[in-house]
């Protein structure tokens, strides 16, 4: 594998060589960024298109808003949060848009540092999320629009997928959190 991605694709992203990262795969036209942040997913293209080998969840719907991006990651488990900093026992998403379109989304590891799939390109690892962002100048992928976090999950190890269990356990969290506020650690102080 190599170190750098190729001259034409890191001269997209202005702020990345400033910020540094590290290739983590090969090109691979077969996932994209939703795919890859959303379940490590390398066998399906997340987008809403009638194609083969595209995925998208049945309850979003069918089009490119940016809304609908959040939205999948709403149905994933994630909420909104107010900034990318690293937290304990959370994985967290950073949604980029420009003139208000879905552009690009990054996981951010344990680390935290972050992950990003390039579309049909490599898998990156860059220190800060605001490393793929744009200095106004496209073909960038514009400007982080929205954090969302949620419980980590128990197969955060990049080559593993989510098992029946994981899934299981994430849904099961989901419905505490919604049916016992205060079971979650979400008590307010009066």
């Amino acid at each position: 594998m190599k170190d750098r991605l190729n001259h034409d694709l890191e001269s997209q992203y202005p702020k990345l060589n400033a910020a540094g990262y590290n290739v983590t795969s090969k090109k691979d036209k077969i996932y994209n960024c939703v795919a890859w942040a959303a379940e490590r997913d390398q066998e399906r293209w997340w987008e809403p298109l009638n194609e083969s080998g595209c995925y998208w969840p049945k309850e979003v719907p069918f089009n490119h808003s940016f809304q609908n991006y959040v939205k999948v990651f709403e149905v994933l488990g994630y909420s909104h949060c107010d900034n990318p900093s690293l937290e304990d026992g959370f994985e967290k998403v950073a949604l980029f848009s420009s003139n208000r379109w879905f552009e690009h989304v990054s996981h951010q590891l344990e680390d935290g540092k972050w992950t990003s799939k390039l579309g049909p390109d490599e898998d990156i690892k860059h220190p800060t999320v605001g490393a793929l962002e744009s200095n106004g100048t496209l073909p960038a992928y514009g400007m982080v629009t929205r954090i969302m976090k949620r419980r980590r999950q128990i197969w955060e190890n990049q080559n593993q997928k989510p098992t029946l269990f994981s899934r299981l356990l994430e849904f099961l969290r989901t419905l505490l959190k919604r049916f016992f506020p205060t079971a979650s650690g979400n008590q307010t102080n009066n």
